[in-house]
Formats: structure tokens, C-alpha cells, sequence
């Protein structure tokens, strides 16, 4: 079971109508029970967010817009004690809170029209990941002073493009394609194996996604919607090694296909903001890593929910 709590606030400054500039603050408190027995507020994954960001948009002629984000958030995983801080394994999770980071997020984003009800846009964006108290795997089996440190960056392309029915019905088709890359100056220590991997955390992704929505209504913040989307991606781990069923390393490196689909609905109920939401959403992954005995790489999930949502 998941609760999230979030609360935010933005402000908006026009600044001789050419641009925008928009502080935000906000802060959120995320709880897990990943078992029977753990109780709200105690669950091991629990963890809060503080975030400060800002973000200039700039409109540019012909319904072109630009805009750069910049953002600083720490998450404190608040319940979460490495067992391993206890002992001298020689594993990256031997600190006290080695999940704890400090994250600083930019992106910048150029929107423009392509052809007739058609938007394209460009995008790309750098995380920057610090890790106060997860230090550096030798091949020795002793720790560096060093902290964990991981960078991502990522470009990505989208379009959309709207078919207009009749007066109250319409189509919306989307897609994009996104590459991103991880870099991490962490390495994992198999004792078991006696094998050392450098850069364990290095990985590369490729995403592509389509989608479509229907929407019926004369007042489109009011319109009915039904939308179906679906994704392929891939992560290829740069150095791990993939492991058999027994444990034993072999020469090709890890990696993850996924494919998905979700199916989603929205109802309005009444002229006051109130409307009923629904989702379904199904995900498959295959993995050629077979020892699955710590970690489940090869799998399938179905989830659906249900609920309501008011806007005002």
C-alpha cells in the first residue's frame, strides 16, 4: 500500500510579456507497507522531499516557446537503516542511510508547431545525484573516503497532434523517443564470486512511446476522455555482468526490455470541478540475468485504479 502526501506552491511573474519567471517550494511525504505487518508512518522506504526550483519560460514568435528548469531536492529515506552499516562486507549499502540523496535537476525545453494542430517538442535534461553517506567499493573490499556520486542525462523528442472530430469530438495522437545515460563512480564487491565491477551503476536507456485520446464535450476542461498509450523500452548495464541460475558470471551484460500499455478514462460528475478517474495499466519485463535469487528480473505486473479528482 502507497500514501503520498504532497503540498506546493508556484508563483508566476510576466515580465514585460516576453518572460515568465516561476519560483516553486514544495515538500512531500511519501509511506510504503510493502508488508502485512508494517504499520503507516514506519514503513521501510518511507521518505520526504523538500524541493526549491525555478523555471523561465519564454514565448517566441509563431507560437514557439522556450523554457529552462532548475531544481534542488534531498530525500531523506527517514526509516531506513542499512544492517550492513553493522559489519565490514565490503558492499555499497554499508552506511547508515546509504539511500539518502541530494539531487539537482535541469532541463530546458523548445516547443514549437510543426505542421497544421501539430506540436513538436525538443528536450533535455541533467540529474545530478549525491549520496552523503554511501561511500565508494574498493576491489580491496575496503571503503574510499570518496561518496557515491551519479549523473544522468537524457535527450528526448515528442509531437502531438490534434484531429478534430466534429464541433464537441476529437482525437489526440502522440509519441516520443527518449535516450538517456547514467554514469555512477560506484562498484559492486561479489564476495561470493570473488568478482569486482567497476561502475556498476553505468546504463544506458532507450524509450519509444505512442499514444491516443478521445475526448467528446463542448468545454474541454470539462470533456469526457478515453486514452490508450503504450511504451517499449531497453537498459543496458554498461559493466554488470549477467550471472546464470546458479550465480555464475558469464560474459554478456545485463539488461532490461520492457513493454506496457495503459488505458485510461475520465468522466466529469456535475459542473463543480468533480470527475471520476480510471486506470489500467499492464507491464511485462524480460531480462537475460537468470540468477534471481536477491533481485526479480524477469516478470509481469497489472495494476488499476479507480477514484475521483476535483479541480477548481
Amino acid at each position: 500500500e502507497v500514501m503520498s502526501h504532497r503540498v506546493s506552491a508556484r508563483m508566476v511573474y510576466d515580465i514585460n510579456g516576453q518572460w515568465a519567471i516561476k519560483p516553486l517550494i514544495g515538500a512531500r511525504y511519501e509511506m510504503l507497507k510493502e508488508t502485512k505487518d508494517e504499520q503507516w508512518l514506519k514503513g521501510l522506504f518511507d521518505y520526504r522531499k523538500a524541493e526549491l526550483g525555478l523555471e523561465l519560460e519564454r514565448e517566441l514568435a509563431k507560437d514557439r516557446s522556450l523554457r529552462f528548469t532548475y531544481s534542488f531536492f534531498p530525500l531523506w529515506f527517514i526509516n531506513y537503516e542499512s544492517l550492513e552499516s553493522q559489519s565490514t562486507l565490503g558492499r555499497e549499502l554499508a552506511g547508515k542511510k546509504p539511500l539518502n540523496t541530494h539531487n539537482n535537476y535541469l532541463s530546458v525545453t523548445w516547443e514549437m508547431p510543426w505542421f497544421e494542430r501539430s506540436v513538436i517538442s525538443l528536450g533535455a535534461l541533467a540529474l545530478g545525484r549525491f549520496y552523503p553517506d554511501q561511500r565508494i567499493v574498493e576491489e580491496s573490499g575496503n571503503y574510499s573516503s570518496t561518496m557515491r556520486r551519479d549523473a544522468t542525462g537524457s535527450a528526448n523528442v515528442a509531437a502531438r497532434r490534434a484531429v478534430p472530430l466534429s464541433e464537441t469530438k476529437g482525437l489526440v495522437f502522440s509519441g516520443a523517443l527518449e535516450f538517456a545515460l547514467n554514469r555512477s563512480n560506484q562498484n559492486h564487491l561479489d564476495a561470493n564470486q570473488s568478482r569486482f565491477i567497476p561502475n556498476y551503476y553505468d546504463y544506458r536507456d532507450q524509450t519509444a512511446s505512442l499514444g491516443m485520446q478521445f475526448f467528446w464535450g463542448s468545454d474541454l476542461k470539462r470533456a469526457k476522455t478515453l486514452g490508450l498509450s503504450g511504451w517499449a523500452s531497453r537498459r543496458q548495464y554498461l559493466k554488470r555482468n549477467i550471472q546464470d541460475a546458479g550465480g555464475n558470471y558469464l560474459d554478456p551484460t545485463t539488461r532490461f526490455n520492457n513493454i506496457g500499455f495503459s488505458l485510461s478514462g475520465t468522466w466529469p460528475v456535475g459542473d463543480r470541478g468533480l470527475a471520476l478517474r480510471s486506470l489500467v495499466q499492464g507491464v511485462w519485463q524480460n531480462s537475460n540475468m537468470k540468477y534471481e535469487a536477491n533481485y526479480r528480473y524477469n516478470f509481469s505486473t497489472f495494476n488499476y485504479l479507480f477514484g475521483f479528482s476535483y479541480q477548481f
